[in-house]
């Protein structure tokens, strides 16, 4: 349960067989932590939707349907390109390697399920209803004003 509250910004205490919840000082690393997090999130979800304009939890879609779609337009490459996702050192910065990056990224989240079809080795991915959850945040994101205030004197 710790981890669980720690995720929320709070600390879980056991002192004196009791159980004590307190919220965690807000730091300037945190407030700019949670600035990157949401940017991440808006580009990513930016670029979903232009990509596959009906993704929704439970939308299927096959890897070639997406990369075919980033190479035959002329913004979403720049788009994709512009997501701040970290690239194995070494790889050649192409289409193709960020969305296969993207795409890892996303399963690793649990936004996407990966299926390949035996028949015809064909890769499938599925939304997952993780997805409204990344949404949703990325549509109520708040500061309290305390935090604005704190990151502005800070700037």
């Amino acid at each position: 349960y710790e981890e669980l509250f720690r995720n929320f910004g709070c600390v879980l205490r056991y002192e004196d067989k009791c159980f004590y919840l307190t919220r965690m000082k807000v730091t300037r690393q945190m407030i700019e932590s949670r600035m990157e997090d949401y940017y991440l999130w808006v580009d990513i979800i930016d670029f979903l939707y232009d990509v596959l304009p009906s993704v929704e939890p439970g939308r299927r879609f096959f890897y070639s349907e997406m990369i075919k779609k980033v190479e035959t337009s002329v913004n979403l490459p720049k788009k994709l390109q512009s997501i701040p996702l970290k690239l194995k050192k070494g790889t050649v910065p192409d289409n193709k390697t960020y969305m296969e990056e993207l795409l890892d990224f996303l399963k690793k989240k649990q936004v996407l399920d990966e299926f390949v079809r035996d028949e015809d080795q064909v890769t499938i991915y599925q939304v997952t209803s993780v997805f409204s959850y990344f949404r949703d945040y990325v549509k109520s994101i708040t500061l309290r004003s305390e935090e604005e205030k704190a990151y502005e004197g800070t700037v």
